[in-house]
């Protein structure tokens, strides 16, 4: 059966940009190569953060390090000097309009924009579906969420939304060497809500509230709290508003298929690339790509970076549980998690390369308690969870972010 392509990239988001970028930059720059998204990514719709201690690891031109981290809650107020690492970030408009820049130098790489609706195995390739018509490749790379059918026994469904503001001030105002990681100093009322500040330059900065829940908000409430936050902590800061984000991103223990078949593999979130109690993707996506390109190149077939191991997956269970039972508990522990332990530790236990040796230190500074009332309704008890909405009015509102956006 003849292919119309030899890969096709479903969701012109992070992951499906990133996939083409190091595909147009390899040996395989000569493949025929089809691009399916819904509409151009003209918007700086957000922007990711990873932390690296590569001073060579730059992915747009307009990224911006920080080396102090702060850390503020209502017990104490932490800094740290995190080199050799940087926490870096990146404007997604930014990213997409590089990336798009060196990709369509190549005329064998197509944009379509239309609406993925399926992906059908074939015996060696696959197909996909769109709103106007059917395409079909040797290699299928998906980034699309679709909607799951069921909820599993002992998945847990979060989300971690936000809403913050690009500002500029009339005078120099920020610091540009450093930047609030968490300012937890706000009512949490059951959730764990927390605020992050972001410097540009002396005058510009990203400035985000942030919750881990299971229902997303109005903008308005966002609003109001957003703006009681700066009254508080920032009362003499005069700015204007430059632009303002809005999204939503899964927290979640649902294991996503990375291989729907030899021929379709799922990337991004839609293949687990999303660290479940954080929400960090941007630098896993860049690994697993340039994997999958690296595989494709010496072997001319997929092969996937290692999954989480099994005691992160505890990990990740145990904090889920307890932000959806006892979010009231978890400024305390990442109160102590920080004010305990050396940040650095902390970043590289976040990216899932400690030794279990340290990962024990860490956890052994940290209350114990949540952990094993946890461990026992969660894993001896198995008590029941609840049930998320499949589709809900509120999960809707930011559908098109979730689809193919990461």
């Amino acid at each position: 059966m003849h292919k119309d392509y030899d890969y096709i990239i479903a969701g012109g988001g992070c992951a499906g940009l990133s996939l083409a970028y190091y595909l147009s930059q390899s040996r395989l720059q000569h493949k025929r190569i089809l691009i399916l998204d819904t509409e151009p990514k003209t918007r700086n719709d957000k922007t990711w953060c990873f932390w690296s201690d590569d001073p060579e690891e730059i992915y747009t031109q307009s990224q911006v390090s920080w080396s102090t981290l702060n850390v503020h809650t209502n017990e104490g107020d932490y800094q740290q000097f995190i080199g050799p690492f940087s926490y870096n970030f990146v404007s997604s408009l930014d990213f997409y309009q590089e990336k798009y820049e060196a990709i369509k130098k190549l005329p064998q790489i197509e944009f379509v924009y239309e609406r993925v609706l399926a992906l059908e195995p074939l015996p060696d390739g696959g197909k996909v579906v769109t709103d106007k018509g059917t395409y079909t490749a040797s290699y299928i790379f998906n980034s699309v969420l679709f909607p799951p059918q069921r909820q599993k026994e002992r998945e847990i469904f979060l989300k971690q939304h936000f809403y913050g503001w690009y500002i500029q001030t009339k005078q120099s105002f920020f610091n540009p060497e450093e930047m609030i990681l968490m300012d937890f100093r706000i009512p949490q009322d059951e959730d764990v809500r927390f605020v992050y500040v972001l410097p540009v330059s002396e005058n510009k900065a990203l400035i985000e509230f942030t919750i881990f829940s299971e229902e997303e908000w109005d903008k308005e409430t966002y609003k109001k709290h957003l703006e009681s936050y700066l009254q508080t902590y920032f009362p003499t800061l005069e700015f204007e508003i430059d632009s303002e984000e809005i999204g939503v991103i899964p927290m979640t223990n649902r294991r996503f298929k990375r291989k729907v078949s030899e021929h379709i593999i799922n990337i991004g979130t839609a293949g687990g690339a999303t660290k479940a109690t954080t929400g960090y993707t941007f630098r896993r996506i860049q690994k697993e790509a340039q994997a999958i390109v690296k595989s494709l190149e010496e072997k001319d077939k997929v092969e996937l970076l290692p999954a989480s191991s099994f005691r992160f997956k505890v990990y990740d269970n145990l904090l889920l549980y307890i932000i959806l039972k006892r979010g009231h508990l978890v400024r305390m522990i990442f109160d102590r998690l920080y004010r305990r332990n050396d940040f650095r530790t902390i970043l590289r236990f976040l990216e899932e390369s400690t030794k279990f040796h340290e990962e024990l230190w860490l956890m052994i500074r940290l209350p114990w308690a949540p952990f094993l009332r946890s461990i026992k309704d969660y894993y001896i008890l198995r008590k029941p969870l609840p049930k998320a909405p499949i589709r809900s009015r509120k999960a809707g509102m930011h559908e098109s972010k979730l689809s193919s956006d990461i």
